[in-house]
């Protein structure tokens, strides 16, 4: 059984300040729950789930001892999502497990869809790219809609906030950058190793930014649609990129 402090707890961490504060958030349903029970790159506080999953899943379950069971009702309180699932986890927000950085890196200048960062992440993830690089005032990577959107890809690709003039500076690597009249996508050739920078959902990369990127290139256009949402633009030039590495 729940006590009010601890469904006041797990409600709070709705807000981003919240999570700060008590550095936890929060994943649910059984596919997320899966993926992070079988990695080890989060410290799971408290498992929190009803009877019939707790059963279905007894074996793996036997090394945590930190495992609630809870009614659908007092489920119910705590999910954040529309329709409950089974199981939510508590999770501590410091990464345990240090991921190898990947020969590409994703930049996002001031990205503040939630949907959309869940979905470059599982992007990212399908391509072999596992480090995003996020603009300090982008969307907080433990919004639980950022969470439940990467359906399990955010315990397999690392995700830092940086000062991205200073982190771009520091880079020896090659840098592209997703711009309207750029090269020709498919007339470029990627290096091995680089860096892929994308814009904000509305305005693009900033023109600070701009300044530091060498290799300006666009998706070829040939229909009437007015832009590309960014996680879109995030598939293409992936598959691009790694198309060409995978001819390599």
């Amino acid at each position: 059984m729940l006590s009010n402090r601890q469904i006041k707890l797990i409600q709070s961490l709705k807000q981003k300040k919240f999570r700060s504060e008590h550095q936890l958030f929060i994943a649910e349903g059984e596919k997320i729950a899966a993926e992070v029970l079988s990695s080890n790159t989060f410290k799971i506080e408290a498992i929190y789930a009803v009877k019939a999953w707790i059963d279905k899943n007894e074996l793996i379950l036997q090394q945590f001892r930190n495992v609630v069971e809870v009614s659908n009702n007092e489920l119910n309180k705590i999910s954040q999502l529309t329709t409950v699932n089974q199981v939510l986890l508590l999770l501590n927000c410091k990464i345990q497990e240090n991921l190898v950085p990947s020969k590409w890196t994703i930049v996002i200048d001031t990205l503040q869809d939630p949907g959309n960062l869940g979905t470059i992440i599982r992007v990212a993830d399908w391509f072999g790219i596992n480090e995003i690089i996020l603009s300090k005032n982008s969307v907080d990577l433990f919004n639980p809609k950022v969470i439940q959107s990467t359906m399990g890809s955010f315990n397999r690709v690392s995700v830092k906030y940086e000062d991205l003039s200073i982190w771009l500076l520091s880079q020896t690597r090659e840098i592209y950058g997703a711009v309207l009249g750029g090269t020709n996508l498919y007339k470029t050739i990627f290096p091995e190793y680089g860096i892929l920078v994308l814009g904000n959902e509305s305005k693009g990369i900033s023109s600070e930014l701009l300044k530091l990127i060498s290799n300006h290139v666009e998706i070829p256009q040939e229909g009437g649609a007015e832009s590309l949402n960014v996680s879109i633009a995030c598939s293409i030039f992936s598959n691009e990129i790694m198309r060409q590495n995978f001819q390599r």
